[in-house]
């Protein structure tokens, strides 16, 4: 660590969602975000569903 404070502030962030179900229901959602230094993003998302509705809105959170 240096003697700027602002380098001593590290956010980190980290998420985990899942809805038990059959397959039209089920889904698993992971995050990850790690900043300022070492900018980091990570998204993993599951159980895309059977819908392009879903597919659809499921690319674009991503």
């Amino acid at each position: 660590m240096s003697g700027d404070a602002g380098e001593d502030l590290v956010v980190k962030t980290h998420a985990v969602a899942r809805r038990l179900g059959g397959r039209v229901f089920q889904c698993d959602a992971t995050a990850v975000c790690q900043v300022p230094d070492g900018i980091r993003v990570y998204a993993l998302l599951d159980g895309v569903g059977d819908t392009r509705t879903v597919r659809a809105w499921t690319r674009t959170a991503a």
